[in-house]
């Protein structure tokens, strides 16, 4: 998180920090709801807030509503196949497809 903040400053000054920041707590605060609620892990939260430093606020609510939809659909298929509800799945893969789908421009 903060080498996101350090190459957002060095980038774009003042305003390239404040924009990172903001994408911070932007994810913060739709994820630690979540968090409390035992939707997702605190690690999983983390690891979005960091990655939010490095892309614009848009990008961050696009990636997080993208992220939910991928892990629905892994969800279902693990429920389906291992017939377990009580399964987890950990949610940094849906992280990370939601991201490489972003930065190659497919959302």
């Amino acid at each position: 998180m903060l080498m996101g903040l350090v190459i957002s400053t060095y980038q774009g000054g003042t305003r390239g920090f404040l924009s990172a920041f903001l994408s911070i707590l932007v994810s913060l605060g739709i994820l630690l709801p979540v968090y409390f609620l035992k939707g997702i892990g605190a690690g999983d939260v983390k690891l979005f807030a960091a990655v939010a430093a490095f892309l614009p606020v848009q990008a961050v609510i696009t990636c997080i509503i993208c992220s939910f939809l991928i892990g629905g659909v892994i969800s279902v298929f693990v429920i389906l196949t291992k017939r377990n509800i009580r399964q987890t799945i950990h949610f940094a893969v849906p992280i990370l497809i939601s991201v490489l789908f972003y930065v190659e421009g497919s959302i």
